[in-house]
């Protein structure tokens, strides 16, 4: 994570850092063979046909004003909340939150604002102390303040979920942070190289997530579009600086 140092610690550095890389990557990227995009695609299958049936997928308003889905795994009085990470949705935990659940856990993971089916602030405002405050009201509204529970964040999720513990420190029992790094500026991680990124079709965005364009190994297309469908939603779709 230490790449994170040198990247845009504001909405508007974000974008145009954002947009030059998609300007410049987009109609360069190479066509996928009809192989990748076939093994791809039975991936992609696969995993939305994983999280279909086996969780409770609900919404919950918030006092801040936005709209937040989440994933719901078990029933029981010890609770975890899973928080994903920048550029990703609660799907990811599609295989984690069964087996905590079978563990005898009450398992949630919400959608961040501006992510997944969760709704997005009008403001521009995605801030950690902003999506703590969603959880914060996430957590009064679920009545989840009856007793501690855990807090498992990668990423930004890492970063919302300190920031809550810090806010409320007696309704956390533990937080376990991955893909963190502490010397990490919090402002900074508020930022995702695909967010100004429109693409024609799931195949031209798997292409895209798995270049090499902001320096990290090369990743398969097929695994790639395996999360496709939990990804490519959360693709912030801003204005061209030149739109009116």
């Amino acid at each position: 994570m230490r790449w994170h140092i040198d990247l845009p610690s504001d909405a508007e550095s974000a974008f145009m850092a954002s947009f030059r890389i998609c300007a410049k990557e987009i109609p360069s990227l190479p066509i996928m063979s009809k192989e990748e995009l076939d093994k791809g695609n039975d991936l992609s299958r696969a995993a939305e046909a994983s999280v279909k049936g086996v969780h409770s997928l609900r919404f919950q308003d918030v006092s801040t004003g936005m709209r937040l889905r989440y994933l719901l795994w078990g029933e029981s009085e010890r609770v975890i909340i899973l928080l994903h990470g920048m550029g990703d949705s609660s799907g990811i935990f599609a295989g984690l939150g069964p087996r905590l659940a079978s563990r005898e856990y009450k398992v949630i993971a919400p959608d961040l604002r501006g992510h997944g089916d969760s709704s997005s602030s009008q403001e521009g405002q995605y801030t950690p102390q902003s999506l703590a405050q969603d959880l914060e009201s996430f957590v009064t509204e679920q009545d989840l303040y009856v007793r501690p529970f855990a807090l498992v964040g990668i990423g930004l999720g890492s970063v919302v979920a300190l920031t809550y513990a810090e806010r409320n420190p007696r309704l956390v029992a533990c937080v376990v942070l991955a893909e963190f790094a502490p010397d990490i500026s919090k402002d900074k991680l508020a930022y995702f190289y695909g967010q100004a990124g429109e693409f024609t079709d799931q195949a031209q965005a798997a292409s895209f997530l798995s270049s090499r364009c902001w320096g990290h190994p090369p990743r398969s297309i097929p695994l790639v579009m395996k999360h496709i469908s939990f990804r490519c939603r959360t693709l912030v779709r801003c204005r061209s600086p030149t739109a009116a």
